[in-house]
């Protein structure tokens, strides 16, 4: 099995050669056709977090025939459709892991990855804009603005972003409008760290200091895990903290998130990683950030003014924070030290994004791949990383750090993949840091070569064995990721990975047994309940194989 040295092989053996033919790509604009013979208005909507920039666009969404919303996040892609509903708008549901689809809807609500080009809307809003500079995803909100078939366009985001927008509709040639935004609800600093310390360590784990409304800010999933379990010991209240890191499942997530905004529920504090960062919309009093460094995959470093920005911003939270209009958020630290920093970040100005993300279409990677030398998928792509022209607005994201090109040299010896195959392939979502789900991955590649049909129990029958009595939620986190890929993967190829609804229900089991490991008091006797529905799947699967195999 390749293992997880992917990233260093790819380092060591970049292809110094080019393929045939430069791939030029300085013009992108001009690879829409469809969109650029549409005299397409586009709404810009600029200012800091809890300014009600995304509010008002959607307001036009809600009020489009036809329209789309578009997202960084599976979870907030679920919270715009879920808000549609309870308003009794009809709304559809499409990420790479959900469809879900509502007669007679004309709205869309999806993340950014998943806009489609071949449809026309009359009103399209992509929030976060300012993501077009991101090295790993710039490149799917990019494609959207370039290729959406809108007659109106709200772009939501920071005001780093206006600079590119004006550019790309002085391409483009739409009609640009800025709006500007002020933050609508006052966020302070305060001036004292939240902990006393001695010789750069935290005395004990005291929390007095908590309020309700109150968000401790970790980096790691571990970090946030232990602190959670620290106040609930510390308050002798199971259900008084929530948890939220981007290692749960986004069911759960959301469960998590809304017990922490309900004012009717017991739970008063949250503890979350810094994936609170992007467009969720949380109860936040106070952000707490226990320090400002991260490891980011290389290295530890001090956080990015943005980044500080963005967690920062989730405090006070305008109709949101403490059930009131206008609520002040607060922001403090762990650490006197970090007090400074914080403030300066605070008032800076972002800075001013110079270029976006870009990859080439579809059609101009398969004519390059006919005429290249390598049948290896993984060098195919980064000779079209170093083969393809761009202007300086442009940069490609086809990197030896992308993990588009790290999942590619998974099933680089897997043979009878057709070329879209392996594109598809390529883009699938591998938590590349666990054996178990790459394993799992290329078990589901050679089901793919191979021309097979199989449900998730004839691929993984130990993940029900697992399910039964799993301690540890890392175990469960490798079967919620393993059963969610293998959903990824049925929406793309529907007759080798069949039984979606089954797959499913084995999903929610795991989310159940999250659900009780998080709260047991929720939960009783979740064993022998899980096991009874394990058995019931296990029958089911096997009831469908013997149909399907006669």
């Amino acid at each position: 099995m390749r293992s997880i040295s992917v990233r260093d092989d790819l380092r060591s053996s970049i292809p110094s050669n080019r393929l045939a033919n430069t791939i030029d790509l300085k013009h992108p604009a001009l690879l829409y056709p469809k969109a650029r013979g549409i005299k397409r208005e586009v709404h810009l909507h600029i200012g800091p977090t809890n300014s009600g920039k995304s509010y008002t666009a959607l307001q036009s969404f809600k009020q489009a025939k036809n329209g789309i919303y578009a997202g960084p996040l599976r979870m907030l892609a679920r919270e715009i459709k879920e808000r549609m509903d309870s308003e009794n708008i009809k709304c559809n549901l499409l990420t790479g892991d959900d469809v879900i689809r509502t007669d007679g809807a004309t709205l869309y609500s999806t993340t950014v990855e998943m806009v489609n080009l071949n449809h026309e809307f009359d009103v399209a809003v992509i929030d976060e804009i300012q993501m077009l500079s991101d090295p790993s995803r710039g490149w799917a909100w990019t494609r959207a603005f370039l290729g959406v078939q809108s007659k109106v366009i709200h772009l939501c985001g920071d005001a780093c972003s206006r600079s590119i927008v004006e550019k790309f509709c002085a391409e483009t040639g739409d009609k640009l409008h800025v709006h500007t935004y002020s933050r609508l609800s006052p966020l302070t600093l305060s001036k004292k760290p939240i902990k006393v310390v001695k010789n750069n360590m935290l005395l004990d784990n005291n929390f007095e200091f908590l309020m309700p409304g109150d968000c401790i800010i970790c980096f790691t999933k571990r970090e946030a895990q232990r602190t959670r379990d620290a106040i609930v010991e510390y308050f002798d209240r199971k259900s008084c903290c929530s948890i939220v890191h981007g290692s749960l499942p986004p069911e759960i997530r959301a469960e998590q998130a809304r017990l922490f905004n309900d004012p009717s529920s017991d739970v008063k504090y949250l503890v979350a990683t810094d994936a609170i960062g992007m467009g969720l919309n949380l109860a936040i009093k106070r952000v707490i950030f226990t320090k400002i460094t991260k490891f980011d995959g290389i290295k530890m470093r001090q956080l990015e003014t943005t980044e500080i920005k963005q967690i920062a911003g989730r405090a006070g939270r305008f109709k949101t924070a403490a059930g009131s209009d206008g609520a002040q958020g607060v922001v403090a630290c762990y650490y006197g030290k970090n007090i400074k920093a914080v403030e300066e970040a605070l008032n800076a100005a972002t800075p001013t994004i110079t270029s976006a993300y870009f990859d080439p279409p579809v059609d101009y990677i398969r004519s390059a791949y006919i005429n290249a030398k390598t049948r290896r998928f993984s060098s195919f792509l980064k000779l079209v990383s170093v083969s393809t022209a761009y202007s300086a607005l442009y940069k490609p994201t086809f990197l030896s750090m992308n993990p588009t090109i790290e999942v590619a040299a998974l099933f680089d010896h897997v043979d009878n993949l057709n070329f879209e195959d392996r594109l598809i392939l390529s883009f699938a979502p591998v938590q590349l840091k666990s054996p178990q789900v790459v394993h799992a991955f290329q078990e589901m590649c050679k089901t793919v070569a191979n021309g097979e049909s199989k449900n998730v129990y004839q691929l993984f029958p130990s993940l029900f064995n697992k399910l039964n009595g799993v301690p540890f939620s890392e175990d469960l986190e490798v079967i919620h990721k393993t059963v969610s890929l293998f959903m990824w993967l049925s929406y793309r190829f529907p007759c080798n990975f069949i039984d979606k609804k089954g797959a499913q229900e084995l999903k929610e089991l795991c989310e159940q047994r999250f659900s009780s490991l998080l709260d047991p008091e929720n939960d009783t006797e979740p064993g022998i309940d899980v096991e009874k529905k394990v058995s019931r799947q296990i029958r089911h699967f096997k009831k469908i194989h013997h149909t399907i195999t006669g």
